[in-house]
C-alpha cells in the first residue's frame, strides 16, 4: 500500500480510505475520487493568483500512481472533475485519459461540470447522474436527500474538512472523510479547492487525513 490507508467497511462493502484523498475498492479494482475541480488553476491566474505551471501534470502523475498501486481497472469521478467551461487543462485530460486504455473512467456529472460535452467531448468519459454498485452503494456528486434503505451514499461536493485543537491554542485544519448515518462524503481531490469544515453529529464517524495516513477520529459531540 502506498501510505497508511484505512481498511472501513461501508454497507458491507470492503473499502480503503487512502490519503491521497481517494476511496479504493479492491473488489471490483474500483478507484473514486471527488471533485478535482479542473480547471481552477486557470481560474485563479486570471485573477492574478500565482499557482505553479506544472501543477495538473504533477495531479495526473499522482492519478497514475494510485492506478498502479491499487490495481485498477475502473476510475469513478464523482463530479466536479472541471470547474467551468472549457479551457487548456480540459483537452490535456481528455488525452491523458485517451492513453490509458486498460482503464474504464466514469463521471458523475456535478454542479461545476457545466462543460459543453456535445462542442467539447467527453472523451472515453461515461456520463451518468448517479451510479449503483452490489445494491448496497449509490454513487452521486451531491448528497442525497434521503438514501433508500439497505444503501450507503457515497458522495463528494463538500469538501469536508475538520478543526483539531492541539496544545498552546494552535488549531489545525485537515480534510477528512465523513460518515454521518447512511451518507459517506469524500474529501476533495484537487489541490486548490478549500474545506468546509464540518461539525460532526452524535452519529457521526470521521477520518481524517494525517500526512500519508488516515486515522479514525473520534470527535467530541456538538
Amino acid at each position: 500500500m502506498w501510505g497508511n490507508a484505512l481498511p472501513i467497511t461501508l454497507g458491507g462493502i470492503a473499502v480503503y480510505l487512502l490519503p491521497q484523498r481517494a476511496l479504493y475498492i479492491p473488489a471490483h479494482q474500483l478507484l473514486v475520487i471527488a471533485d478535482w475541480h479542473l480547471g481552477k488553476i486557470q481560474h485563479f491566474r486570471k485573477n492574478g493568483i500565482f499557482i505553479p505551471q506544472n501543477t495538473l501534470a504533477d495531479e495526473l502523475q499522482q492519478l497514475t500512481a494510485l492506478t498502479a498501486v491499487y490495481p485498477t481497472r475502473h476510475v469513478l469521478f464523482l463530479g466536479d472533475l472541471f470547474h467551468s467551461s472549457w479551457n487548456p487543462e480540459w483537452d490535456m485530460l481528455l488525452t491523458y485519459l485517451a492513453e490509458r486504455t486498460s482503464l474504464t473512467f466514469s463521471l458523475i456529472i456535478g454542479n461545476h461540470d457545466i462543460i459543453d460535452f456535445d462542442r467539447n467531448g467527453s472523451g472515453r468519459l461515461a456520463l451518468y447522474d448517479r451510479w449503483e454498485l452490489d445494491n448496497q452503494l449509490i454513487f452521486t456528486h451531491q448528497p442525497m436527500a434521503s438514501v433508500p434503505d439497505a444503501f450507503i451514499n457515497v458522495t463528494g461536493h463538500v469538501h469536508p474538512g475538520y478543526t483539531i485543537r492541539a496544545r498552546g491554542k494552535q488549531r489545525y485544519r485537515l480534510p477528512c472523510f465523513y460518515r454521518e448515518r447512511q451518507t459517506f462524503i469524500l474529501p476533495a481531490f484537487g489541490k486548490y479547492t478549500g474545506l468546509h469544515t464540518v461539525s460532526p453529529a452524535e452519529d457521526a464517524a470521521i477520518y481524517l487525513i494525517v500526512g500519508d495516513e488516515v486515522v479514525h477520529h473520534r470527535p467530541r459531540l456538538r
